[in-house]
């Protein structure tokens, strides 16, 4: 809770898309004013979870950001 998949359960494979090393599917909710789970992370986990992921696990790690939500 309050995190997204860590980077230790992703790898980046030849052909440059993000693969993941699990196939459970995993929702990721940010909000861009917490101070703890900052939207830089989100950024990131939507790029390697939505934009750069094997085309085999595609749809399975959505990303949110919610305007104005913090951490509580």
């Amino acid at each position: 809770m309050g995190s997204s998949v860590l980077r230790s359960n992703r790898e980046i494979k030849s052909d440059g898309s993000t693969n993941f090393k699990f196939n459970l599917p995993v929702l990721t909710i940010g909000g861009t004013k917490d101070g703890l789970f900052r939207i830089t992370r989100v950024a990131e986990s939507y790029f390697h979870g939505s934009m750069n992921v094997n085309i085999n696990q595609k749809d399975m790690f959505p990303v949110v950001a919610v305007e104005g939500l913090s951490h509580a």
